[in-house]
């Protein structure tokens, strides 16, 4: 009876030590394969992925597109510069609508004709007479750049309802053209030269028109370019008159364009 009981206390021992070593051995190699894991490319690749996905979590949708945007913008700018995209050939499926400023773009051989409808003087009048010309020809893109003589002619009485009238126009061309994208250029800034001038006197107040547009396009979804800044750096581009632009500007006005496509 004793010895019955010992042989089944040794089974009883053998087996625990059999259970240990292959828990040890397990230990062991779980210890060996997740070092291995960690040093396999791929494995390194799938880690980096999930720390960058981890990273974007803490970072706001607006700043991850913005960082989107500039990517996107360094690449256009680096394809046009070495001659593999052309930087006109990006309005193909463009219209640009306004007075003599936006007109240039054709008159300097940059933009045929049927990717400009421009014409001296115009306003957001005009740009309400041409809306079904504009719907009919289905552009992808519309680029908007009037109101200079707007603010001559002080339509609206004032910057707010100037941006008022410009709102319900767009909303127009947006209803007759829904698949068309608009985009709102900014009123160009003049001179100090032009400034002087009586006839353009009314364009001192440039800075708060502007203001109320781009407000009145952020409430609406619609895009607006800025084009202040760029006046600014390039100054040297006027004509006489300080109210135009010589061909040497266009280029980077066009650039300023381009690089607000599909953004």
């Amino acid at each position: 009876m004793d010895r019955k009981i010992n042989r089944r206390s040794g089974g009883m021992d053998r087996k625990k030590i059999a259970v240990a070593v292959i828990a040890a051995a397990a230990v062991v190699f779980a210890a060996i394969l997740q070092r291995s894991l960690r040093n396999h490319p791929q494995t390194q690749a799938v880690a980096q992925g999930t720390a960058y996905l981890q990273q974007l979590e803490t970072r706001s949708i607006d700043t991850i597109n913005q960082d989107v945007i500039s990517v996107r913008k360094k690449a256009r700018s680096e394809a046009i510069a070495s001659g593999k995209l052309s930087l006109w050939a990006q309005f193909d499926t463009s219209l640009l609508f306004g007075d003599s400023r936006i007109a240039a773009f054709e008159e300097f051989g940059f933009l045929s004709e049927d990717k400009v409808m421009a014409h001296n003087g115009w306003t957001i009048n005009n740009l309400k007479k041409n809306e079904d010309q504009i719907a009919s020809k289905g552009p992808e893109n519309l680029f908007i750049g009037v109101g200079s003589n707007d603010m001559q002619s002080n339509l609206g009485n004032g910057a707010d309802g100037y941006a008022a009238e410009y709102l319900d126009v767009l909303k127009e061309i947006q209803a007759k053209a829904p698949n068309t994208k608009i985009y709102v250029i900014s009123i160009m800034p003049v001179n100090d030269k032009a400034l002087s001038e009586t006839q353009y006197r009314a364009l001192e107040n440039v800075d708060s028109y502007n203001a109320a547009i781009q407000k009145m396009c952020g409430e609406n979804g619609i895009s607006f370019i800025d084009m202040t800044d760029l006046c600014k750096e390039h100054a040297d581009l006027y004509e006489p008159d300080g109210v135009h632009f010589v061909k040497d500007f266009y280029p980077l006005w066009g650039q300023m364009l381009a690089d607000s496509l599909a953004l």
